[in-house]
């Protein structure tokens, strides 16, 4: 079991691949994929685990998620799921549809990439502080 599951479009790889890499250096273990699938596994079953297994869910928001059917799926998942959900807003885009319905009453973490702040420690602090309430 993992402590996050990030949750990403594939647009947005790179960012995601950051924000992965800097919440493991803080001992935080995550689960994205590509980064941890299985090859030969299926690929449903692989993210459908992951997602209800994890305490905390990292949607990493932008025009490109909000856009793909996908990155929709998996919340809705960890939303029936009970998973504690974290929006990562990386754009400035609106949010609607499905996403409004979920994620309206969130508290939502703001990248500031024009600073290059990513916001880690807040990030960080508040999957710490969720995954160990979900226990």
């Amino acid at each position: 079991m993992s402590d996050v599951f990030i949750c990403h479009s594939a647009e947005d790889t790179q960012i995601a691949t950051s924000i992965y890499n800097a919440l493991i250096q803080r001992g935080i273990n995550c689960w994205m994929a590509p980064n941890n699938t299985t090859p030969g596994t299926d690929w449903t079953s692989s993210v459908n685990s992951a997602i209800t297994s994890s305490p905390v869910f990292l949607l990493i928001y932008s025009n490109s998620a909000a856009a793909s059917t996908q990155v929709q799926n998996e919340m809705t998942l960890a939303a029936n799921s009970g998973v504690t959900i974290i929006p990562y807003l990386v754009e400035d885009c609106p949010v609607a549809g499905s996403f409004q319905y979920y994620l309206s009453n969130r508290y939502w973490v703001k990248a500031d990439l024009a600073r290059n702040d990513l916001r880690i420690d807040e990030l960080a602090g508040l999957i710490n502080n969720a995954r160990y309430n979900s226990k």
